[in-house]
């Protein structure tokens, strides 16, 4: 095939503003054809929130004098976390807006909650794992009918198999006789017991077997509490509160979730599992899992970890926390060989790969990539 030549793709322009070409000879040890130009905003702040209060009023102002728009711009920082917070406060106050690009932990939502607790009962018939079960978001039994459920398990500490067999305990705790207006609370409360622990009960049918049985089981198990329906309802109740993230993360949390229990049936490879070891694949899979969230408007500016946010050609960069130790990051070296040892043995022809030095590189073009992300100015 036809050869590229190098020149043409090391020195082709990119930048809109030729003071960036000078920072990115700068960075790459080049000598910089000037010092001097517009387009580089180097400031000290004394706080992360007086650092997010210049980001988001220097914003603003670039949107309203240079007729750009918010998603022409992206804020970067190293770690996000201690910047999330002062960030939004900043931006709502000056009315800019922002889309964080981070992701939620899906151990943390509330189909998770469901799962783990739906299969402890496999292990063993609690009354808190079954109200755990069905006051993680689930509308099968309403708030007051669990309340009863509850209260009633308190007085006579329903437990195991009691739930399974026909109550005739007193709702109104000890006294002498059931009066006609508790015997109609306790008609109820087995109505509900049967309606709680039937779904459950035909799930604890599943003692021992494959992964993608047990999966299997678990989904039968959403359906027959209408786990969907549940959670797009609280998606709804989300956005009318103004959580819209919150409910984007939830209602993609199913696909999520399904994708957790492929990647257990792939590693297992359909053998027989016990309860307990599919608890705690399920409990480590889902720990490490995360849902994305997408942008809620067109025009936002994006905020998001130097090392995961994904943007197209932005104008203009803002970094955070641009300090030493901080970004670029200190990276400590790990393992049980020390500099001087790793040294002494590589000098003894042992082939010992340096990670820390990797590391490094990885960290140095983390901040290249990043500084010289811009067309036309960063700060």
């Amino acid at each position: 095939g036809a050869e590229i030549s190098e020149d043409l793709v090391l020195d082709k322009v990119f930048y809109d503003n030729s003071c960036l070409n000078n920072l990115e000879a700068v960075m790459l040890g080049k000598t910089p054809e000037s010092r001097k130009g517009i387009g580089i905003t180097v400031c000290k702040a004394e706080s992360v929130y007086d650092e997010a209060e210049f980001v988001s009023k220097n914003i603003r102002k670039l949107v309203m004098q240079n007729n750009i728009r918010y998603n022409d711009i992206v804020v970067i920082a190293r770690d996000p976390e201690p910047y999330i917070r002062p960030i939004e406060a900043a931006f709502k106050r000056n009315s800019v807006p922002i889309f964080a690009d981070n992701r939620i932990a899906l151990n943390l939502l509330p189909i998770s909650i469901c799962a783990l607790s739906a299969v402890r009962l496999l292990s063993e018939l609690t009354t808190e794992n079954i109200l755990k079960f069905y006051k993680s978001g689930l509308e099968y039994l309403t708030q007051n009918e669990l309340c009863d459920l509850e209260n009633y398990a308190y007085i006579w500490n329903i437990s195991g198999k009691m739930w399974e067999n026909e109550w005739d305990m007193n709702p109104s705790g000890l006294t002498d006789k059931i009066k006609k207006d508790s015997e109609e609370k306790l008609k109820r409360l087995n109505m509900l017991r049967l309606k709680a622990i039937k779904p459950i009960s035909e799930f604890r049918r599943i003692k021992k077997s494959s992964v993608s049985k047990i999966s299997l089981a678990l989904i039968s198990l959403f359906e027959k509490t209408e786990l969907k329906k549940s959670y797009l309802n609280l998606c709804d109740k989300l956005e009318a509160s103004g959580d819209s993230l919150t409910a984007d993360a939830v209602r993609r949390s199913y696909d999520g979730f399904i994708s957790a229990l492929e990647s257990i049936s792939e590693c297992y490879d359909d053998k027989e599992i016990g309860v307990k070891e599919f608890e705690e694949a399920l409990s480590t899979v889902l720990s490490l899992s995360s849902i994305g969230v997408v942008p809620q408007s067109v025009d936002e500016v994006t905020f998001g970890a130097a090392d995961l946010i994904r943007t197209s050609d932005p104008k203009y960069v803002f970094i955070l926390g641009a300090n030493q130790g901080v970004f670029p990051a200190m990276l400590g070296r790990s393992g049980i060989f020390s500099n001087s040892e790793r040294t002494e043995l590589i000098g003894l022809g042992m082939d010992i790969p340096d990670k820390v030095f990797k590391s490094y590189i990885d960290e140095d073009f983390l901040v290249y990539s990043n500084v010289c992300r811009a067309k036309m100015g960063v700060f």
